[in-house]
């Protein structure tokens, strides 16, 4: 089995620091083969939220793949934002912005969903290119040895609930369609602090929609904070929702999905 663990909208200068610190402590005790974080590691991408957010990534033990969110760009500093949003985070997290992993027979590639600006007043909407779509799917057609592909981005594909659950990506179904089209499995996201799994068929086959919720955050929306582990074995994949508690994070609830000839298809528990 691959377990890999799915955090999102840390948000270090807006985090409950005792939630961080009991995740490095589950995630470190736990089996865990890769973490991948889906963007929004600061507040306000203040260079101290960037110190303390690579401080505490460095802490686990286990590979990890990030990319960034639209509150990892200068929210203050509009002439960084403007000339070079991405310094500080090339700087304290990781150089690329597009990461790609392999992990055992799952393969990941990351994609920048956020932007430094954008024609409406609310910059804090996603986009991917076409020439990213395109990188994202030779990326995947060309993972051959890999038995389980997943694209990571901040922003959703689709839908979904509370205050943010209607700020998806630009043209998402050309993204989806591409990512489905080129063998992608399953595409995970954060952006709206709330935690949910489906399954959803963009037209060349069904994939997987996961979101995690904020994993450690204080601008919570309607959920405490969570974290998802994913588990892949033998053509089935259980996303666990681990909620924050009184007693630390705990499984709330479980998502199991199969794949029956190329096609994701949710199953009872």
């Amino acid at each position: 089995m691959t377990v890999i663990a799915h955090l999102s909208d840390i948000h270090f200068g807006a985090v409950d620091e005792r939630a961080a610190e009991h995740l490095v402590g589950v995630i470190n005790d736990r089996n865990i083969d890769a973490v991948i974080v889906t963007g929004d590691l600061t507040q306000a991408g203040r260079k101290r939220e960037f110190q303390a957010a690579g401080e505490f990534l460095d802490r686990f033990t286990a590979p990890i793949l990030v990319v960034p969110g639209n509150h990892d760009t200068p929210v203050y500093n509009l002439g960084q934002r403007f000339i070079d949003p991405w310094r500080r985070f090339r700087k304290f997290i990781h150089h690329d912005l597009a990461p790609t992993m392999q992990i055992k027979d799952v393969f990941v590639v990351g994609l920048n969903s956020a932007r430094r600006a954008g024609p409406s007043l609310d910059w804090s909407r996603g986009r991917l290119s076409r020439t990213q779509i395109e990188n994202a799917a030779a990326a995947l057609i060309g993972s051959d040895g890999a038995n389980l592909k997943l694209v990571a981005l901040h922003h959703p594909v689709l839908p979904g609930e509370g205050k943010a659950g209607n700020a998806i990506i630009n043209k998402p179904d050309r993204a989806m369609e591409s990512i489905a089209a080129s063998g992608g499995d399953a595409i995970l996201s954060g952006h709206v602090h709330i935690a949910s799994a489906k399954t959803h068929d963009p037209g060349p086959r069904s994939i997987v929609i996961a979101a995690a919720g904020t994993a450690s955050s204080t601008r919570l929306r309607g959920e405490l904070p969570s974290y998802n582990l994913l588990n892949w074995k033998d053509e089935t994949l259980r996303i666990d929702v681990h909620r924050y508690g009184a007693d630390g994070y705990l499984v709330e609830r479980q998502h199991y999905f199969e794949r029956i000839k190329k096609h994701w298809q949710s199953k009872p528990a």
